[in-house]
């Protein structure tokens, strides 16, 4: 499940995963088990919830749709 790309250019490794059922099984409890912090634990906390609206298939509905742009929205937003 996934792959580790290492670009020697910069001296950087990725993690690459190809679809929702990665983010579910290592994605999500990799970064509950190791807790970000600051803003970036904000924005992880914003992006869960949109991948558990997703799971339940919300963004099929008008209401589930607007609940995500409106968490899309408040992204990155350092207040």
């Amino acid at each position: 499940m996934g792959s580790i790309n290492y670009y020697n250019k910069n001296s950087a490794c990725y993690y690459k995963i190809s679809n929702k059922k990665q983010l579910n099984d290592i994605i999500m409890p990799h970064f509950i088990t190791y807790e970000l912090v600051g803003n970036k634990k904000s924005n992880f906390l914003i992006w869960s919830q949109i991948l558990c609206l997703t799971n339940k298939k919300a963004h099929l509905t008008t209401e589930g749709l607007d609940k995500i742009k409106f968490l899309k929205d408040q992204l990155n937003k350092w207040n």
